[in-house]
């Protein structure tokens, strides 16, 4: 069997994707909740006065594959998701790492690099 019989035509359009960047307090989350039918995963707690539908504040990263995890399986209206904040999900994201490697900080595991700033 020749490999040209596994050639793939047209378009197949994905999920849009998208990383909206700025100082606080510009609109970000606003604009974020603009999109169609959106969900929001707090990593902070920045959406007082912004009126959408929300998860409450995740604390550990388990809240959030939690939330991504009822999202992927269970149905739902919501067409949009938005993480609020990426900076904080890092910070949650490295509290889990350092939990699970017992250290006390991520600089243990990945140390700042001479010259670079931290």
């Amino acid at each position: 069997m020749s490999i040209l019989t596994s050639i793939l035509t047209g378009a197949k359009p994905g999920p849009r994707r998208m990383l909206v960047y700025g100082t606080a307090g510009i609109g970000k989350s606003t604009f974020a909740t603009c999109a169609p039918s959106p969900i929001v995963i707090q990593t902070e707690d920045g959406l007082g006065e912004i009126d959408c539908h929300k998860f409450p504040v995740a604390q550990t990263f388990t809240d959030v594959m939690n939330a991504l995890a009822a999202l992927y399986q269970e149905d739902h209206r919501y067409r949009t998701v938005v993480i609020d904040s990426l900076d904080w999900l890092e910070r949650v994201i490295h509290a889990e790492v350092c939990r699970n490697r017992q250290v006390p900080t991520i600089e243990v595991i990945f140390p700042p690099k001479s010259g670079h700033p931290n």
